[in-house]
C-alpha cells in the first residue's frame, strides 16, 4: 500500500505513514463479505450466508481495502462493511480501491479519491486504471502515461499503447509502433525496438523481434536471442520454446535445458510439465525425463498433486506417480481449490475431493470453484452459497459472486 498524501510505501500493519506521519485509516478485522443478487438488486452476506446488507443496489463490486464500490440510482459511490455511505453515489463510473485510491469518473473525465472521498487527483483524464506499485496508467488525448499517487505525471502521456501495470518496476510500452520497457520514472530501460513485449515474470520478459521470440532481463540485456518461432513465460525456472515445430525448454540464461523434441509443451507446475509426443500427452520432470508415459488424449497441469487426464474417452485424475487416483469424471481440466474440484455427471455438477470421493453430490446446473471455503451453485435456476461440506448457507439468490478476481 502507498500513502495517498506523500506517495511513499507503507509497511503492512502501519497506523501512520513512516515518511510524512499521516494517520492511516484502520483496515483491520474487516469481515469477508460476499455479493448476492435478489430481484435484480445486489447486496452482501457473510460467509455463513446471513444477509449483512440487503439487496438494494443496482450493481456492486466486491470489497477492496475495506470499501465496496456500489451503484445506486445509476450513480456510483462507496460503502463500508456496515453499509454506511463513505463516498456518496454521485459518480458516473468508479473502480475499486487499490493502494488507498479509487479511480472515479464524472462527465467523461477521470480522477482519484482517497478512502474518505476527498478528490486527491483531479478529474482530468480520459481514462484511468487502478494503482499498482505506486503507479497508475492514464489516458490523455489518446496517449498513455503514468501518474504517481500524488497525481504527478511521472511518465509523460506519449505512448500509443502501454501495459496497465508495472512488474519488477518495469512496464511494456509502445512508441511509434514498437515496444520497449519503461521504468516507474519514465526512463526507457529497454529500447522500443520490439514487435511486441509481455510483462516481466521471474526476472525475464518475453519479446518478439522480426517475428521471432526471445527474452530480455530487467536491465534490458538480451539473455535469450530472438530465434524461436514461439515461446511461453518462465515457470519454475524454465520456459517452453518452439523452433521448427519442435518444443523444448530453456533455463533462465537461455541454455537449452531440455531438447526440442515435443510437438507441444506446457509450463512447469509442481515440478512437472505436460508434453505432446506424437499425438499423445505425458509428463516430464525438470531434467527432461518422461516420468509419466505419453498415453493420454488430453492432459492438464498439476495442482495440489493432481492432474486431469483423458484416455479413450474417459476422464480422471492422476497423482505425481502417474497412478489413476480418480476415475470416471466426465469433465476435464478443473484444478482442486480448497481440496475440492468440480465434476459433471449426467449433465449435473458436483464436487470431488483429492481421493475421488464425491463429497458434494452432482445436483447443480452450474457451479463455481471453491474460494475461501465457499462456492456458489445454481439449483433449479436459483443461486446459493455452499460450504465445503455441501451445506446450503443461504438459498434464493438470482446470482452470487464471492471472489474479487471474478470482477476484474
Amino acid at each position: 500500500m502507498f500513502c495517498s498524501v506523500c506517495g511513499k510505501g507503507i509497511p503492512d500493519g502501519a497506523k501512520f505513514c513512516p515518511e510524512c506521519g499521516t494517520e492511516l485509516a484502520a483496515r483491520t478485522n474487516i469481515p469477508e463479505l460476499a455479493l448476492y443478487r435478489e430481484n435484480d438488486r445486489w447486496g452482501f452476506c457473510n460467509q455463513g450466508g446471513t444477509i449483512v446488507l440487503p439487496a438494494v443496489y443496482d450493481f456492486a463490486l466486491p470489497y477492496s481495502e475495506g470499501l465496496a464500490c456500489v451503484q445506486l440510482h445509476g450513480k456510483w459511490g462507496f460503502i463500508d462493511c456496515g453499509g454506511n455511505a463513505v463516498v456518496p453515489s454521485d459518480y458516473d463510473d468508479a473502480q475499486s480501491y487499490r493502494e488507498g485510491l479509487a479511480a472515479v469518473d464524472r462527465a467523461g473525465k477521470w480522477g482519484y479519491i482517497d478512502i474518505v472521498g476527498n478528490m486527491t487527483i483531479p478529474l482530468v483524464y480520459d481514462s484511468a486504471d487502478a494503482f499498482r506499485e505506486g503507479r497508475a496508467r492514464v489516458l490523455v488525448n489518446d496517449k498513455y502515461g503514468y501518474i504517481d499517487t500524488l497525481g504527478t505525471m511521472v511518465v509523460p502521456a506519449v505512448h500509443d499503447l502501454a501495459w496497465g501495470y508495472f512488474s519488477d518496476g518495469l512496464a511494456p510500452a509502445d512508441a511509434n509502433g514498437k515496444w520497449g520497457f519503461i521504468s516507474a520514472s519514465g526512463t526507457a530501460v529497454v529500447p522500443a525496438v520490439y514487435d511486441f513485449a509481455f510483462p516481466f515474470r521471474e526476472d525475464r520478459a518475453l519479446v518478439q523481434l522480426n517475428g521471432k521470440w526471445g527474452f530480455v532481463d530487467t536491465c534490458g540485456r538480451t539473455v535469450v536471442p530472438n530465434v524461436y518461432d514461439d515461446a511461453q513465460f518462465y515457470s519454475e525456472g524454465l520456459a517452453a520454446v518452439d523452433r521448427g515445430g519442435k518444443w523444448g525448454y530453456i533455463d533462465i540464461m537461455g541454455n537449452m535445458a531440455i531438447a526440442n523434441f515435443y510437438q507441444n509443451a506446457l509450463p512447469f507446475s509442481e515440478g512437472f510439465a505436460c508434453v505432446l509426443v506424437g499425438n499423445k500427452w505425458g509428463y516430464i520432470n525438470t531434467r527432461g525425463d518422461l516420468v509419466i508415459p505419453a498415453i493420454y488424449d488430453y492432459a492438464g497441469s498439476f495442482g495440489k498433486g493432481r492432474a486431469s487426464v483423458e484416455l479413450n474417452g474417459k476422464s480422471g485424475y492422476i497423482d505425481t506417480s502417474g497412478s489413476l487416483v480418480i476415475a470416471g469424471t466426465s469433465i476435464r481440466g478443473f484444478l482442486f481449490t480448497d481440496g475440492l474440484a468440480q465434476v459433471r455427471l449426467n449433465g449435473k455438477w458436483g464436487f470431488i475431493d483429492t481421493e475421488g470421493n464425491m463429497t458434494i453430490p452432482p445436483i447443480y446446473e452450474q457451479t463455481s470453484p471453491f474460494s475461501k471455503g465457499l462456492a456458489y451453485v445454481c439449483l433449479n435456476d436459483t443461486w446459493c452459497y455452499i460450504n465445503t461440506r455441501g451445506k446450503v448457507l443461504r438459498p434464493g439468490y438470482d446470482a452470487a459472486i464471492y471472489r474479487r478476481e471474478e470482477m476484474e
